[in-house]
């Protein structure tokens, strides 16, 4: 059920201290990735729970991040009428510097460097956006699009592109041509794969293909060194990415509810995952798993861990290497009283759902 933006931030608040943030990169139904003076800051997202939140800090956030919503969570734009009139320039997730954001086709100018536009009935992409070659953000958020052009190579200076909760099957070739994108958003759609020049986007700090219907990603992901948040959630994957132990920058992983069985686990018996050290969230939940390799005791950095509604019995003892993490939810497997009381001594120090 959609919940809104303003109950997403404020549970957001629950986990870490938000008033003195500067953006917030991420926001996904698990996790948020928040920045500061330059540097990352994963919490998790707990809308459900209202906590303790100030109000300036609230504001404070909207104002910054007003792209910035879960794709399961109702338009923001009402919560920013009190703030903005429709040609108001605001800062916007990428640059501290002003954008004149147009929130219409009409609005749209030569000095225009962000559109966003949601819930319309347009079903072919407004090719008249690809006038406007100086934009840097394009928001078509549920607008019925069916297929993304080739064109889109003509917006060279796209930082962002979300086109979430559209029609789209495929994505064209040409997207790997935008090397100024940073965050590509195009969760719940229709895709059933990811075109192979994905991997010449070497600016990528953010991959959103959640809600799709993907049961691989092209090897060249493995080419997205900069990537820190890989969110594939809901599709219908077997196994992990083979080059996923490439990406050393990765923060934040999302994985939950595919088709990942253990027998299609050997990638994390082998794969270097100590090289991950910078990974600090991931959700494996609902994927059949019947038990977690001891190698995901090399990722010391790991501050969350999702593994609910699996087939798991047990914790191996590599977890208590684990010295970070905060929270492990287990809830809805098969973890005996026994096991349960190992689980709480390899991690006396962290927050465990059962």
């Amino acid at each position: 059920m959609k919940r809104s933006f303003l109950s997403l931030l404020m549970g957001l608040a629950s986990f870490t201290s938000l008033g003195q943030v500067d953006q917030v990169q991420y926001v996904g139904t698990r996790f948020f990735l928040a920045q500061k003076n330059g540097q990352y800051s994963v919490g998790i997202n707990t809308s459900g729970n209202q906590g303790a939140f100030m109000k300036e800090a609230l504001w404070h956030l909207i104002e910054l991040d007003q792209y910035y919503r879960s794709r399961r969570f109702n338009n923001p734009a009402v919560y920013f009428m009190k703030l903005k009139s429709k040609q108001e320039q605001y800062r916007s997730d990428t640059s501290a510097h002003p954008r004149l954001i147009a929130y219409s086709l009409e609005a749209l100018s030569k000095e225009s460097e962000a559109l966003y536009l949601t819930s319309q009935q347009f079903k072919a992409f407004p090719r008249k956006v690809l006038a406007f070659t100086q934009l840097k953000v394009l928001v078509l958020y549920d607008c019925q699009i069916r297929e993304l052009p080739k064109e889109i190579t003509r917006l060279r200076h796209l930082e962002q592109l979300d086109l979430r909760s559209n029609q789209l099957s495929a994505l064209p070739e040409s997207l790997g041509e935008l090397q100024h994108l940073q965050r590509l958003y195009v969760s719940d759609n229709q895709l059933v794969s990811l075109p192979k020049s994905v991997g010449q986007l070497k600016q990528l700090k953010i991959v959103d293909v959640g809600d799709n219907l993907l049961q691989e990603l092209p090897k060249s992901v493995a080419q997205l060194q900069n990537l820190i948040v890989l969110d594939m959630s809901n599709n219908a994957l077997p196994s992990l990415p083979k080059g996923l132990s490439k990406l050393r920058k990765l923060k934040i992983v999302d994985l939950a509810y595919n088709n990942i069985a253990f027998t299609h686990f050997s990638v994390l018996k082998t794969a270097p995952f100590k090289k991950l050290q910078n990974l600090e969230a991931v959700d494996l939940s609902g994927n059949g798993l019947i038990r977690i390799p001891t190698s995901f005791g090399q990722l010391q950095g790991l501050k969350i861990l999702y593994l609910q509604h699996n087939d798991l019995h047990q914790l191996p003892d590599s977890f208590s290497n684990l010295k970070k993490l905060q929270r492990l939810d287990l809830r809805d497997n098969h973890i005996s009283a026994k096991q349960k009381e190992k689980a709480k001594r390899l991690l006396p120090d962290c927050r465990i759902g059962f």
